[in-house]
């Protein structure tokens, strides 16, 4: 069958259903990434994640649809080039469900499919000869093998190696290489589902080792920038930068938890504009944890130093506090903060976690996301109720109080761009429908809100650039206007005598030899 476009789940579950129940469909796919949380569990080996529900399947390319587990095997070893991930879906009751090529050869060693072995050797020697020139090809291959065959073996069985070294002309020395090969990246594999429990510098040289691997098996990539973010999650500059970088989505995780209490609502997707920015957010994170841990400390300190950190404080001003009032969204944003904190801080629930590093990186976190809403309320509410200019500000300084509420919008965001991003992001979260029951009656309100805020943001963008020295101009002609002012302070050049008040200076200044003290 050519290549087309994967039609949409509920298309592919009526083409499966109408196939058979022994119809596999092979798809190229790239792994499925979930760009909202951080704790999620590890990726399986060898798996894209695109039979699960929320997948994006339009991302996926059909390639085939087999009868029975052996031809699917069969053609997935023929198919599969190293560097697309190539999915073997299949209906599972009533659900999708994907199978890695161990899965199908699993299942077909007790029936005694004696061709099972001569296809999985013509797969390896066809990826040893594939390799690129510059990769040490027997380490990617023992690691495709232990990457995409883990359900029937660890390592090559001997059936499957000796034919494979025979082919290739090898010697003991390479048997041993691809058997130490495998052993290393099974135990990574099996590690990786306690990661939640272990140290920072376990984790970074897990991924040291699956970086190296790869670069020759690129269906690790998903399994590697997996324990990149458990590393992260451990240092607390890494949090820090994820902290301002990342759009508040309080709104969805509300809805997704509400839903989960209820059966019969789904929360709305979460809109294109603020996933986009969380990818990029976590890429960027995931950049400088990497130049952190690869020894390339002067880059790292260049991308930390790239984003400004903002300074947590005690105090809320008004237009912040106005905001909150106003806003649901925020006050459900301020609300998560504070919730997370009490989770934090009480050791007893989150002793089990990880240990210290992460804990002191959750505290830095939760600091720095503290002072970045409380920086973005201040700048809604300053662009939402523009205080007005007072009497006597010249007609030329004017134009400074709305750049000066465009600037503060700019610092909180980043950009008046981006911050126009997150406003439509969340406008258009919430038009979706159908609306979720728990905030039907407050959703109107909070998008004539947002809506507003929007076109304020706008208006104060559109006011032209300023210019400092046209600005210095007006202040220097202000002050000058200004009527001259008696001077509070004494001249003393007149002489100690002189009177302040009724006293005479000399009669207040300390004596010689009282330490300041009068007699």
């Amino acid at each position: 069958m050519s290549e087309q476009t994967i039609p949409p789940s509920d298309d592919l579950r009526a083409l499966l259903a109408e196939a058979g129940a022994d119809a596999y469909v092979l798809a190229y796919a790239d792994p499925v990434t979930d760009p909202v949380s951080w704790d999620v569990p590890p990726p399986l080996a060898g798996m894209t994640g695109v039979a699960r529900s929320a997948a994006v399947l339009d991302r996926a390319a059909m390639q085939e649809v087999c009868r029975g587990r052996s031809e699917a095997l069969r053609r997935w070893l023929q198919l599969e080039d190293g560097q697309r991930q190539l999915a073997i879906i299949a209906m599972d009751g009533d659900e999708l469900r994907e199978y890695t090529p161990g899965d199908l050869a699993a299942a077909l060693a007790p029936s005694g499919e004696e061709r099972v072995p001569n296809w999985l050797g013509r797969w390896l020697v066809r990826r040893y000869f594939e390799a690129p020139p510059d990769e040490e090809a027997w380490t990617a291959v023992a690691a495709a093998w232990t990457c995409h065959m883990r359900a029937l073996a660890g390592n090559p069985p001997p059936a499957v190696l000796s034919e494979v070294l025979d082919r290739a002309g090898e010697d003991q020395a390479t048997r041993e290489l691809v058997t130490r090969t495998g052993l290393q990246l099974t135990g990574v594999l099996d590690r990786m589902e306690w990661s939640t429990y272990r140290q920072r510098s376990d984790l970074v040289e897990d991924w040291h080792t699956l970086k190296r691997l790869s670069a020759g098996v690129p269906a690790l990539t998903a399994s590697a920038d997996w324990l990149l973010d458990q590393v992260a999650l451990r240092d607390a500059n890494a949090m820090q930068l994820r902290a301002v970088l990342e759009p508040d989505i309080t709104d969805h995780l509300h809805d997704l938890r509400r839903s989960e209490d209820s059966a019969q609502e789904a929360a709305p997707a979460l809109d294109a504009q603020r996933t986009e920015q969380l990818t990029h957010a976590r890429d960027l994170v995931r950049a400088y944890t990497a130049t952190s841990y690869l020894g390339r400390e002067r880059e790292a300190d260049e991308l930390f130093s790239a984003f400004a950190v903002p300074t947590r404080t005690l105090e809320v001003s008004d237009p912040a506090r106005l905001w909150r009032q106003r806003s649901v969204t925020a006050r459900g944003a301020l609300a998560a903060i504070e919730e997370q904190w009490l989770a934090v801080m009480d050791r007893s629930a989150g002793e089990y976690r990880a240990g210290p590093e992460r804990r002191h990186a959750e505290r830095v976190y939760l600091s720095t996301l503290e002072a970045q809403q409380h920086a973005v309320h201040d700048a809604l509410g300053r662009a939402d109720r523009a205080a007005p200019v007072p009497p006597g500000v010249p007609e030329g300084l004017r134009e400074v109080a709305g750049h000066l509420t465009a600037r503060r919008v700019a610092d909180a965001f980043g950009s008046l761009e981006r911050a126009r991003t997150v406003l439509d992001g969340q406008i258009a979260y919430l038009r979706q429908e159908p609306i979720p029951a728990h905030r039907r009656e407050e959703t109107a309100a909070e998008l004539a809100l947002l809506e507003g805020v929007r076109s304020a943001v706008d208006a104060a963008s559109a006011q032209p650039g300023l210019d400092g020295q046209k600005i210095q101009d007006y202040v220097d002609r202000f002050m000058a206007a200004r009527p001259a002012q008696p001077s509070a302070r004494p001249d003393l050049s007149q002489g100690p005598e002189r009177r302040v008040g009724h006293a005479p200076v000399q009669a207040v200044m300390p004596q010689p030899g009282t330490g300041g003290m009068r007699p």
